[in-house]
C-alpha cells in the first residue's frame, strides 16, 4: 500500500534525476552545443550563450539556472516578432532574429494555463482539503450514535496508511439510514466536509472554463494580428533586400542581385509585380 515514506523516496529519486539533468544541460549551454539549439547551427554561438555579453538581451546569467528567468521574461509578442540577441550577424545583435511561430506560442500558452490550474488546485488541496481529510477520522459524533462510533473504532475499516489518512478514504462512511438523519447530531460536520471538497472541485472547474475562454480570445486576437493581417511577403522581401545575393557566374565583382533574364533570376520587385498581375487576372476570372 502507498505510504508517505514511499512517496518521499520517489520524490527524492526524482529530485536527484532532475538535478543531474539540469547540471548536464548547464554544461551543454556553457559549451554552446548546437544539439540543444539546432536552429542556431548557422548562427553565432553567442545566440546560445554569451559568457561576456555586451547587451542586456544576451545577459542570461549562469548557464545552469540563469536561462530560466530569462525565458520566463520573454513576452509572446517578442517570440512572434523575434527574440532579441538571436540575430544572424555581429554575434547575434544584427540580422534576422529567431522567431516562434503561432503554433509554438499556442503550445506555450497551453502549458501556462495548465500550470495556473495546477497551482490553484495545489493551494486548495493543501489549505482546505488536506486538513479536512486529516482530521476526519472518528469525527466528533454523538455518543448515542453507536453505529458511527463502532465504525470509527473498527480497525478493519480504518486501519489506514499515513497516506490514506490524507485522502477522502479517511472520512467515515455513512449508510443510507444515516443519510436520512444527516442534519442531526454530529452528521452535519461530516456532510460539511464532503460538500467542502465538492465546492473546491467546482472552483477548479469554473477556473478552467474561465481560463480556457480567455486563452481562446487572446489566441484568436494573436492569430488575426500576426497571421491574417501580417505582411509576410513584405517582411521577407525586406529581409532579402538586406542580403547580398551574388551571382556565381558574375566575374565583375559587383553586388548586383541578378544579371540573367530568366524568371528564376528576376529581381524581387519584378517577382512581386508578376504576382500582383496573376492576382488581378484571378480576380477578373472570378
Amino acid at each position: 500500500m502507498t505510504t508517505l515514506e514511499a512517496i518521499g523516496f520517489s520524490l527524492a529519486g526524482g529530485g536527484i534525476v532532475f538535478s543531474t539533468a539540469m547540471c548536464l544541460f548547464g554544461c551543454a549551454v556553457r559549451s554552446r552545443s548546437i544539439y540543444i539549439a539546432p536552429r542556431c547551427t548557422a548562427r553565432p554561438k553567442e545566440t546560445i550563450y554569451n559568457p561576456n555579453p555586451s547587451h542586456p538581451s544576451q545577459n542570461r546569467g549562469s548557464p545552469i539556472f540563469g536561462w530560466i528567468p530569462w525565458a520566463l521574461g520573454l513576452t509572446y509578442p517578442q517570440m512572434l516578432e523575434g527574440v532579441p540577441g538571436t540575430g544572424t550577424r555581429k554575434k547575434g545583435m544584427e540580422g534576422s532574429l529567431l522567431k516562434v511561430n503561432l503554433d509554438g506560442v499556442v503550445l506555450l500558452r497551453f502549458h501556462g494555463m495548465c500550470l495556473r490550474v495546477s497551482l490553484l488546485g495545489t493551494i486548495l488541496c493543501l489549505v482546505v482539503i488536506l486538513p479536512l481529510n486529516l482530521s476526519a477520522q472518528c469525527y466528533n459524533v454523538d455518543d448515542e450514535d453507536a453505529n458511527v462510533t463502532s465504525l470509527c473504532l473498527d480497525t478493519t475499516v480504518y486501519n489506514k496508511t499515513d497516506f490514506e489518512k490524507t485522502t477522502l478514504a479517511n472520512i467515515p462512511q455513512l449508510s443510507n439510514s444515516q443519510f436520512e438523519r444527516i442534519w442531526g447530531g454530529g452528521y452535519g460536520g461530516l456532510l460539511g466536509r464532503l460538500y467542502t471538497i465538492v465546492f473546491c472541485s467546482w472552483i477548479i472547474t469554473f477556473y478552467v472554463f474561465y481560463t480556457a475562454r480567455k486563452e481562446w480570445l487572446d489566441i484568436h486576437a494573436m492569430r488575426r494580428v500576426y497571421y491574417l493581417e501580417s505582411d509576410v511577403w513584405g517582411e521577407r522581401k525586406r529581409e532579402l533586400q538586406k542580403t547580398p545575393l551574388l551571382d556565381p557566374h558574375d566575374n565583375d565583382g559587383d553586388d548586383d542581385y541578378f544579371d540573367q533574364e530568366d524568371d528564376n533570376d528576376l529581381d524581387i520587385d519584378s517577382k512581386s509585380g508578376a504576382n500582383d498581375n496573376c492576382t488581378d487576372h484571378d480576380d477578373d476570372d472570378s
